[in-house]
């Protein structure tokens, strides 16, 4: 009977450790495979125009202009030494870890060692050779993204690099630094923001308003820290704009830059990214935005706002001023790249498209 419940004990659990790796690799398959991932316009008509590179193979258009900074900001040394440091940790644990298990492979310990003493050293030069390794893995990318905020460009810096129009980042301050979701297990955590600038750089320079007194600007958009009426700065970046992108909140200060933007007409260029964020709180956003729109926008104030975003990653506007979503299975970092992607094509289309119906 023992033996009997051992057996299904050991079953069971070999049964468990299998599932989860199917699960696992599933996820990985699912959310790596764009045809998979599944994001699509809500309205069929514009789904079926959709390029087959975007809808089936998530091709970004496109090309970047890669900057650094020239400023000279504090811990940049420090900061090159800590890197220097770290990967050098992560060499000396593999190799640690790799001689104690070459040293109970090779019977180096002398014939009366008892074998379980061998076992023991080769599992934890495996284990701790690894995990050492892995600890340091992660310091070393977490070094490495802070030297991405220290080399980060400014906005005058990202547009004297690419000439093209520039895309203007409009966001509440408190969204700054807000994750976005990565399926790797452990993975350093990564920004909606960084998330969206890696596809919309290809398009033309990123740039932000600061936020005043902060030591280094967050890993995305270039910076411009403004001193004087901040107001009046935003119009001129709206005005010469290409593509607004507007992570969605309540915030006094972002709805009057909304208000701008369907002020003097600028809905055409505007991408609504829908963050991450409970469901009340989510309708809540919406609504203040609607609100702010239809106050502007009086002609638009015929329910067409009345939207629901759940499942939703992001909004554009068609050429009869209707949202458009664009929707997702998850809000993964790659489907934000997916929907940013479907957003600016759709921005870029022709008339005949951007006209389609339901």
């Amino acid at each position: 009977m023992l033996e009997f419940l051992g057996g299904a004990v050991v079953f069971l659990f070999g049964l468990a450790v299998v599932a989860g790796m199917v699960i696992y690799v599933g996820g990985k398959i699912v959310h790596h495979v764009p045809a998979l991932r599944y994001v699509r316009f809500e309205k069929q008509a514009i789904r079926r125009a959709t390029p087959f590179r975007l809808r089936w193979l998530g091709l970004a258009s496109g090309r970047r202009a890669r900057t650094r900074s020239r400023e000279q900001r504090a811990g940049r040394v420090q900061n090159l030494l800590a890197l220097l440091g770290t990967a050098l940790g992560m060499v000396l644990c593999i190799l640690a870890g790799l001689s104690l298990m070459g040293i109970a492979l090779g019977g180096e310990l002398g014939d009366g060692v008892e074998p379980w003493i061998e076992i023991g050293m080769f599992a934890g030069g495996a284990y701790f050779g690894g995990w050492g390794a892995l600890k340091l893995l992660r310091r070393f990318r977490l070094l490495r993204a802070q030297r991405r905020r220290i080399l980060a460009a400014t906005a005058s810096e990202v547009r004297a690099a690419d000439p093209r129009p520039p895309i203007v980042m409009l966001r509440a301050f408190e969204d700054d630094g807000r994750q976005v979701h990565v399926f790797e297990e452990g993975a350093v955590p990564v920004s909606l923001e960084d998330a969206l600038v890696g596809r919309l750089v290809k398009r033309g320079p990123v740039v932000a308003v600061g936020q005043p007194g902060e030591r280094l600007p967050p890993i995305g958009a270039g910076r411009e820290y403004i001193s004087g009426d901040w107001k009046e700065r935003v119009r001129q970046l709206l005005d010469e704009a290409g593509v607004i992108v507007v992570l969605l909140h309540k915030t006094p200060g972002l709805l009057w830059e909304i208000e701008q933007i369907f002020t003097i007409g600028r809905e055409e260029r505007l991408i609504f990214v829908v963050p991450d964020v409970k469901p009340a709180e989510l309708k809540e956003r919406w609504k203040a935005v609607r609100q702010t729109i239809e106050a502007c926008r009086p002609e638009l104030d015929d329910d067409r706002l009345s939207i629901s975003l759940r499942g939703a990653l992001a909004v554009v506007f068609d050429a009869r001023r209707q949202p458009c979503r664009i929707l997702g299975w998850s809000r993964y970092r790659e489907y934000y790249r997916d929907a940013v992607e479907h957003a600016l094509w759709f921005l870029g289309a022709n008339e005949s498209v951007r006209k389609m119906d339901r």
